[in-house]
């Protein structure tokens, strides 16, 4: 007998080699199936079909309904272009965030130097996101209101993005903006 597998695609699944039975006789055997790590192999059920024919015959035998079971998984990507950037007062910024996951993620986007010393306004703070999408946002950043401050002045900042539903799952990058007061 040989089986085949409907229902995922042919290269996540290794079958055995044909089986010899005698009439009345039953034997056990392996089927491995590797859904890739990627957002085209959607976390939930799929319904397969199991077919086993005879190596003489254009008909399968029997065919059983069998389900797989694709658990979910979470991974974050995110860029910010340009990384590095002059200008006077304010700079503007583009972030992109991916979900390289296999389901829908509902993210939060936020941005912060460590001395406090910039505002950020992010045009979509809140996304959500489906597998294998990717979301671009604007960013904007300014220095915060000092007096006194009118040399040039380099100021380093990360965007963070992160799950709502499951916090560690957040991806994190750093850019700079150097001010030049007018």
């Amino acid at each position: 007998l040989s089986l085949a597998l409907t229902g995922v695609p042919a290269e996540w699944v290794v079958l055995p080699q044909p089986v010899y039975l005698m009439p009345g006789a039953q034997e056990e055997v392996v089927i491995t199936i590797r859904p890739p790590r990627t957002p085209s192999s959607l976390a939930g059920k799929r319904t397969m079909g199991l077919s086993a024919k005879r190596k003489d015959a254009d008909t399968a035998l029997t065919t059983q309904q069998v389900v797989l079971t694709i658990r979910e998984y979470a991974q974050l990507a995110l860029t910010i272009e340009p990384e590095r950037q002059r200008s006077d007062e304010s700079a503007e910024y583009l972030v992109r965030v991916s979900n390289e996951g296999n389901s829908i993620l509902d993210v939060k986007l936020s941005a912060q130097d460590e001395k406090n010393e910039c505002e950020f306004v992010i045009d979509t703070p809140d996304i959500s996101l489906s597998a294998g999408t990717t979301h671009t946002a604007q960013l904007g950043v300014r220095r915060r209101a000092t007096a006194g401050i009118d040399a040039e002045r380099t100021y380093a900042f990360s965007v963070d993005v992160q799950s709502i539903g499951s916090p560690d799952v957040r991806a994190t990058q750093r850019a700079e903006w150097t001010c030049n007061p007018p």
